[in-house]
């Protein structure tokens, strides 16, 4: 066993620097780091992996993979499961799952799966083999969670898979399994969770071997320790991904970029391209964008990445874990690639090295598909446009939500490399019809005269049948054969000679009457006015505008205020301007679709005169041509204006109780305010933006929450008084907070809630307020991230 000395002497390691064959190109800064290509051509090829989350958390196979975490916090399910399976947290720690103990039954628990070859049930071929099946092009276990484990032979960490539980080097196995069958290899990294918040729920540890585990070293060793594991990792295993989990702009910078720049020089000798993923603390310069659960709502210029998992309800396995449906999954995947992203699929294996029948028959399925139709998948490339049709997939970075299944109606696109074919990917058969019609390549928007042939993939790899088509200003038609065989999606494949043709991504504004031009960068607060200068006076007509669709993206922008005037370039003195109408091609935008479901408006006099600002958004600033560096001030966000009232979505009469969820009735801006128009809880109001999800008291909760978030609620307060408001609250955040004002004035001031270390895990919070009598509008203000908020009790003070 490696004393503690020997660990002390290692956390020198990350100063004193590993051995390096040749001067490093990279330094550890934003600078130096983002001269990288952090998407090279292999990963934008391989479109689909696998990984896994399968470790000590899953001997318990109960809650998910976060059990290390809320065995030790008091009002939670996996607290009283472990308090009746095995005893006290504080008596029966998480470290009995490692060295291994008895449970309250006699029964010997530890995670110690042993090899086939042994005489037990793992074998990493097996796996390695069925991710293969599956379709994946990497593949990798995740190397350590929250819970601080190593999976593999590490000298840095005496919490190990080769010194302790299996006394495997689990990730050697992997590495060399993956690899034997042609597939590159990740390894998911976790543990900035561990040293930043995951085990505060465990009491001190003085035992230094202790403090490891539980990230109770101090902030300096945690990191010293949390870069000699990553730099272990490269050494030893030489990934071809390091897929990165939340906190790391909790890292202290310089520590953050070290691995970075570790990571990207230790390749650059390899000779071979690797791939660095964040959710925080890094940028899409030097590493690439994941979304956990989701990804984006349209095309994004840079390329990502989304990890999401077979089951809804854990990372982990967990007895009776629950699944996506195949079709969920394999629609989810097709829109990602479709947007420019690849899809990082989880899968959960027992405690025993077993992965249940039902995720392989899933796997299995999706490998079939894939082996058929895998020609509209890899070495593909994002189109101009997506897709079309009815079902929208994706939110905004952070915003979590299930994969889902499209419809006949839908359709996601992608294109060969070279360019010479475009792949319609139909999700679903239209039955009934003898034609599908494909909207986007209308002869509005591009030649047609081109296309060579349009053909079905029959139901196996180069097997091909000929459709007729057509094409007019509504779309290319395609006859349609009966329903030949059934499938999760169906492949049309168009060729062009010479190259698909250019496509006019022209916009279209008819649905709505009037809209707020809102900057591509802002959340919606900041709109351009009458006196094209940015204000936050949404609510004024005369910074609205009526938007007239004139055919093919042409567009006219009139002032709701005063229609007879119109947005304008004038060409002489080269600035925009409003005018009187007069039917002038200075007055007529070409609206045209950008990435991130943003607009450019360039001026049909003029096409170089496009609608830009002045300088980054802020309330002031003015419409002017924007330097060519910075194309983000050029592009804008067309929203419709909303003019339904502000009104009590319940009656609220004070004192008395108001439930969170029963927020206003009216237009976002007014009624409430989030960071997108999705409910990720998808509860109670789930066609609203707010986040409501199920309360364990009872009801429903207001959670999800971000500072610069807000809800009102309309109250009627019976008499002028004092009034004593219990606020019933949780979070796991430490800088959760909020305040409550009337009628815009703040009545409590920043209101800290105490870490309950659990979102379910209610408390109370009271402030003493004044409250004049008649009708007002109480507003509450998320001021830090993770406030749970599920009702607020008002009563009358003595």
């Amino acid at each position: 066993m490696k004393t503690f000395r020997l660990l002390a002497a290692i956390w020198l390691l990350p100063a004193c620097g590993f051995a390096q064959t040749a001067p490093a190109p990279y330094q550890p800064s934003f600078e130096s780091l983002e001269r990288a290509n952090p998407a090279p051509e292999w990963f934008k090829d391989a479109k689909f992996g696998i990984y896994f989350h399968w470790g000590v958390y899953s001997v318990p196979a109960f809650g998910n993979e976060w059990y290390p975490r809320t065995m030790y916090l008091d009002g939670t399910a996996e607290h009283r499961h472990h308090v009746e399976r095995y005893g006290d947290p504080r008596e029966w720690p998480y470290h009995n799952f490692i060295v291994g103990a008895r449970d309250k039954e006699g029964r010997f628990v530890q995670f110690a799966p042993k090899l086939k070859s042994a005489g037990g049930h793992f074998d990493p071929a097996e796996w390695a083999q069925l991710f293969a099946d599956a379709g994946a092009k990497f593949a990798g276990p995740v190397a350590e969670h929250h819970d601080g484990f190593s999976m593999w032979a590490s000298k840095v960490n005496p919490w190990n898979a080769k010194d302790q539980g299996p006394k495997l080097d689990l990730v050697g196995l992997f590495t060399e399994a993956i690899r034997a069958r042609g597939l590159r290899t990740v390894l998911s990294m976790h543990h900035a969770y561990n040293i930043t918040g995951f085990y505060e729920g465990v009491p001190p540890q003085q035992d230094p071997k202790l403090q490891i585990l539980y990230g109770q070293q101090g902030k300096e060793r945690n990191e010293a320790l949390w870069l000699a594991k990553h730099k272990e990792i490269i050494d030893g295993y030489r990934p071809d991904i390091i897929w990165q989990d939340f906190n790391l702009h909790k890292i202290s910078p310089s520590v953050l970029l070290e691995f970075l720049a570790y990571y990207y020089n230790q390749a650059a000798g390899w000779k071979k391209e690797v791939v660095a993923t964040y959710k925080d603390g890094l940028n899409p310069r030097c590493a690439v964008l994941d979304y956990e659960r989701g990804g984006p709502a349209d095309t994004v210029e840079k390329y990502w990445l989304t990890d999401d998992a077979i089951s809804s309800s854990s990372w982990s396995y967990t007895e009776g874990i629950s699944y996506y449906s195949t079709k969920q999954i394999l629609h989810g995947f097709i829109d990602r690639i479709s947007k420019n992203g690849n899809l990082l699929l989880n899968v959960s294996p027992r405690a025993d090295g077993t992965i249940p029948q039902e995720q392989k028959n899933l796997l299995l399925t999706m490998g079939g598909w894939l082996k058929k139709y895998g020609e509209a998948v890899y070495a593909t490339r994002a189109w101009d446009l997506y897709g079309e049709g009815p079902t929208k997939m994706g939110a905004a970075h952070g915003v979590m939500g299930p994969p889902r299944e499209g419809t006949a109606q839908d359709v996601r696109y992608t294109r060969a490399k070279d360019n010479s074919t475009l792949y319609a990917i139909l999700l679903g058969w239209p039955d009934g019809q003898s034609e599908f019609v494909l909207r986007a390549l209308s002869s509005e928007r591009i030649d047609g005269r081109r296309l060579k042939s349009v053909a079905l993939i029959n139901g196996r790899a180069g097997a091909y049948l000929p459709l007729e088509h057509t094409q007019d200003a509504q779309g290319l038609r395609v006859r349609l054969p009966a329903r030949p065989f059934d499938e999760l999606a169906y492949v049309l494949k168009l060729d062009f000679a010479g190259g698909i043709p250019a496509f006019d991504n022209f916009a279209a504004f008819e649905g709505a009457e009037f809209y707020h031009l809102v900057p591509g960068s802002d959340s919606g607060d900041l709109v351009l006015g009458a006196d094209l200068t940015l204000t936050t006076a949404r609510k004024a007509p005369a910074n609205q505008w009526k938007v007239e669709h004139l055919g093919k993206g042409v567009h006219r922008l009139l002032n709701r205020e005063d229609p007879r005037t119109a947005l304008a370039w004038d060409g002489t003195r080269r600035i925009f301007v409003r005018v009187a109408v007069t039917g002038a091609d200075t007055q007529l935008w070409k609206i045209a679709r950008a990435p991130g479901g943003l607009v450019t408006l360039a001026n049909v006099s003029d096409p170089t005169a496009r609608l830009s600002l002045s300088a980054a958004p802020a309330a002031g600033i003015g419409a002017a041509l924007a330097p060519a560096a910075d194309p983000l001030l050029a592009r804008w966000q067309l929203r419709e204006v909303c003019d339904t009232p502000q009104q009590a979505f319940k009656p609220h009469a004070l004192p008395g109780v108001v439930e969170a969820e029963d927020f206003d009735v009216g237009c976002p801006g007014d009624a409430y305010r989030d960071r997108d128009e999705i409910n990720e809880g998808g509860q109670y109001r789930p066609d609203q933006g707010v986040d409501l999800g199920e309360c364990s008291a009872g009801g429903y909760t207001l959670g999800w929450t971000h500072a610069g978030e807000w809800t009102a609620y309309t109250v009627t307060v019976d008499a002028s008084a004092s009034y004593g408001v219990s606020f019933h609250v949780a979070t796991g955040n430490p800088g959760a907070k909020f305040h409550l004002e009337s009628d815009g004035v703040d009545l409590t001031g920043t209101i800290d809630v105490p870490n309950t270390k659990g979102f379910q895990n209610w408390t109370n919070v009271k402030h003493t307020i004044h409250l004049d009598a008649g009708q007002h509008v109480l507003k509450v203000v998320i001021d830090g991230d993770y406030v749970n908020l599920d009702k607020m009790d008002f009563e009358k003070s003595e």
